[in-house]
């Protein structure tokens, strides 16, 4: 099996920029950690206490904490149940340093939002692996978050055109018949007059909408319908012929 190139890995962290909090009330491990960590090409950041331990990562927004599990005052497992409790460093994955490993306390410290143990003598390996593969995954996991969240406001925003633009076209179709309808009332009109006056059809309509052709819906007849203003469109709704203009050559209807 060929052997992990640390060389590579901590170039990567520098790159990558990692920040490490570590909350470790004991000054001699905070030193060990903090030299194993820079030596990795990691940040540090220190605290002595998990006291407050919220408002410090909220102001240094870290990428993993290793914090003491016991602690004078707040320990460490009060303090990720204030993490796990703000949606701000809810995601921030924290590695518990401790000796207990009794079943009940390990599946309770899990449930408050631990993301992973290590124990003194420290597998110096193993950690600076497990931290990295905890940064990248919450980075995946929040990332991930952010695109469902564009994703969900470009649907909502194109809903809303959709619909828009539904109400637009709904509007136009109900132009557009009432349109049809006033032209076939007007067309209506000329008939009831023409049977009445025992008179041929004229080819072209002429009073408040002149220029109309009887006899079919042609194109011509919807653009000049299209042109009229409001006033014209009440005048030709209710317009009674009491005239004609004889027709010219050809069948009107």
């Amino acid at each position: 099996m060929k052997a992990p190139n640390c060389d590579r890995l901590i170039e990567d962290n520098q790159q990558a920029g990692y920040m490490i909090m570590v909350a470790c009330h004991d000054a001699e491990a905070r030193r060990y950690f903090k030299d194993f960590l820079e030596s990795n090409g990691l940040s540090v950041v220190e605290t002595s206490s998990c006291e407050n331990l919220t408002e410090k990562m909220l102001a240094i927004n870290p990428d993993l904490v290793l914090m003491d599990a016991v602690a004078p005052g707040v320990d460490g497992f009060e303090a990720c149940e204030d993490l796990s409790s703000n949606a701000a460093t809810r995601q921030i994955p924290v590695i518990m340093v401790t000796d207990i490993m009794d079943p009940e306390l390990v599946e309770w410290s899990y449930e408050v939002g631990v993301s992973d143990f290590i124990r003194f003598p420290v597998d110096e390996t193993l950690l600076k692996y497990r931290i990295r593969h905890l940064i990248e995954k919450s980075r995946s996991e929040r990332e991930w978050e952010e695109l469902q969240r564009q994703l969900t406001k470009q649907l909502y925003e194109k809903t809303q055109e959709v619909s828009e633009i539904k109400v637009a076209i709904q509007e136009e179709w109900e132009a557009h018949r009432q349109t049809r309808t006033l032209l076939e009332r007007y067309k209506g009109n000329w008939r009831r007059f023409i049977t009445e006056v025992g008179k041929p059809q004229p080819r072209t309509v002429h009073g408040p909408c002149r220029g109309l052709r009887i006899g079919k819906d042609s194109s011509s007849n919807l653009r000049r319908l299209a042109a009229l203003t409001e006033p014209e469109l009440q005048a030709l709704s209710s317009f009674r012929p009491t005239s004609y203009t004889p027709p010219v050559q050809g069948t009107l209807f």
